[in-house]
């Protein structure tokens, strides 16, 4: 699998709130968060998503040592042509130092 493109990545740390997005309801993409500059050295030992809207799909969710990433699609928001929903988005990360630290990333889904 290729990396997440970096216009989809959010640097914690280096762009506080460029965390909105935009992609279309019929497809599905790839975002991450990166914590290599906020974590400092700790690695990342688990990873959860989740969003409050229904119909928007959390999947194929992996982590590295500082990087969580998630597929994001949306099958089953019925939208009429030209509206949109906003959603967010949140990442849970556990560190083996003992931190657990939640982003929010902000995604508008466009019919």
């Amino acid at each position: 699998m290729l990396p997440t493109p970096p216009w989809r990545t959010v640097v914690v740390g280096a762009r506080p709130h460029a965390h909105l997005f935009f992609q279309y309801a019929d497809t599905s993409l790839d975002y991450a968060v990166d914590g290599t500059r906020e974590l400092d050295g700790d690695t990342i030992t688990a990873s959860s998503w989740s969003s409050p809207t229904a119909g928007l799909v959390l999947s194929d969710d992996v982590f590295t040592d500082a990087v969580a990433t998630v597929w994001v699609s949306s099958p089953a928001l019925d939208l009429p042509l030209g509206s949109s929903v906003e959603s967010s988005v949140v990442n849970r990360i556990v560190t083996a130092g003992g931190r657990t630290t939640d982003y929010r990333l902000h995604i508008v889904v466009q019919a």
